[in-house]
């Protein structure tokens, strides 16, 4: 999708939502382009990614094989960690925030 074009996260994130309405906070989480599967045991896992995948298809919602991750007991979505059932704050992220550099005029303001 070329995020040039006004409106086109939130046009992406209405498609999404509109895709996945009945899973999700069942056993999916939307996070604008990522889609986050969660299960109790390995079994339940495997067939929430079949049916999320079969949406996927069905909607033809294509995703690319190097941005996949699959049965990860940790992963970073904007930001937060979850590991191992408990969610953490990603410390490299906190540090990009501390090292960002101070905005002198008003386009760097804008521009944080």
């Amino acid at each position: 999708m070329p995020f040039g074009l006004t409106n086109s996260p939130a046009t992406f994130q209405s498609l999404m939502n509109d895709v996945f309405k009945n899973e999700l906070r069942k056993f999916v989480f939307l996070f604008f382009d990522d889609i986050l599967v969660y299960s109790k045991d390995w079994n339940n896992h495997v067939e929430h990614l079949r049916h999320v995948f079969g949406i996927a298809k069905e909607a033809l919602v294509i995703c690319k094989g190097e941005q996949v991750c699959l049965c990860s007991s940790k992963g970073r979505v904007l930001g937060p960690c979850d590991h191992f059932r408990r969610v953490a704050i990603d410390l490299a992220k906190i540090d990009s925030m501390f090292n960002w550099p101070r905005p002198w005029n008003l386009n760097q303001l804008r521009g944080f």
